[in-house]
């Protein structure tokens, strides 16, 4: 009688390790039978077996430009693997350099001179094919849309103290001219951006002199940040403008929507400033926030590839020399009203 016991129960036991077994295969030891799947997972040979994965964890992080690595585990020893894609953000050092790709913060196709005693750069002028990869500076599109320029604090190590004579004038396709963090800007010289296409311009404190005639002619320049107590008498900094701040603290009015176009609105004006988008057919939007809008002087000009311009009913004028030099523009159509 108690040999029988004795095989019983050393049957049962066997039967629950069997049970155990085929529930999951050694607790964090993968089977050796387990082969790979298609999602990166190892699938035990029971195929009744389904894995209970835990949270995931970042084993390799994303950089601006490489993407990371995520891992997470299953009891039985499966591992599950996954990209994450790259941040796209860039984290610069204290001399305006990504510490994850090493680009610079500064508008790549920006010109730049050594000074004499080689301790400092200047900006001379913009490549014709200046382009900012991640979203930064210009980038001529099919339209010759605008785009912005960051002047950056350093270049090659050494610091960028101003912005040479005529170095953006008459470059339609310049948007806004903004400065690094780090900014040691000291002069912007005589006529560096007249007659360009600025909208928006931002003067660090560290500036300490401009020259005369800098931003004539920027009809479009709406919207000026000067934090400098340089002298602007000649400069015509805040000629055209709408908007002049002393601080950087102010939110800018300017806006752009999703289909290229920029909008200035500060509440009881509203613009339309320039395109920056790809199409060579554009419709106008009927409004903007609800509101009818002006078409500002200079609004499209330099934007050669533009073919046709729908206007809708929303616009009640359209400024001086809106078309300026769209060489292609072939079509523009009024509403009938």
């Amino acid at each position: 009688m108690k040999k029988r016991l004795v095989t019983l129960l050393a049957v049962f036991l066997c039967l629950a390790c069997m049970l155990v077994f085929a529930a999951c295969n050694k607790e964090n030891t993968p089977n050796s039978s387990d082969t790979p799947q298609s999602d990166g997972t190892t699938q035990g040979g029971d195929p009744s077996h389904v894995h209970a994965y835990g949270e995931w964890v970042e084993t390799k992080p994303a950089t601006c430009i490489a993407a990371g690595e995520k891992t997470r585990s299953c009891a039985c020893g499966a591992i599950e693997t996954q990209p994450t894609a790259a941040t796209g953000v860039h984290t610069y050092s204290m001399l305006d350099v990504c510490t994850g790709c090493g680009c610079s913060v500064g508008t790549d196709g920006l010109i730049y001179a050594l000074n004499n005693t080689s301790t400092a750069y200047s900006v001379i002028g913009l490549t014709s094919n200046a382009s900012n990869g991640v979203a930064r500076g210009i980038t001529p599109s099919a339209t010759g849309a605008a785009r912005d320029v960051v002047i950056p604090g350093y270049y090659k190590g050494l610091p960028v103290v101003s912005i040479e004579n005529n170095a953006f004038s008459g470059l339609s396709q310049l948007t806004s001219m903004t400065v690094s963090e780090n900014s040691r800007l000291t002069s912007i010289g005589q006529s560096a951006c007249a007659e360009s296409g600025l909208i928006s311009v931002t003067i660090p404190a560290s500036v300490t002199s401009i020259g005369q005639a800098a931003f004539k002619d920027c009809d479009k320049l709406i919207e000026v940040y000067n934090l400098s107590a340089a002298d602007t008498e000649g400069t015509y900094l805040t000629e055209y403008a709408k908007t002049v701040y002393a601080s950087a603290v102010p939110k800018s009015n300017l806006f752009a929507d999703d289909e290229g176009y920029i909008f200035f609105d500060n509440g009881t004006e509203c613009y339309l400033m320039a395109y920056m988008g790809d199409d060579t057919e554009l419709v106008l939007p009927a409004d903007y926030n609800g509101k009818k809008y002006e078409i500002y002087d200079n609004a499209f000009r330099g934007c050669s590839n533009i073919v046709s311009i729908t206007i809708p009913e929303g616009v009640t004028r359209i400024g001086w020399y809106a078309f300026e030099d769209c060489i292609g523009l072939s079509t523009l159509k009024f509403p009938k009203s």
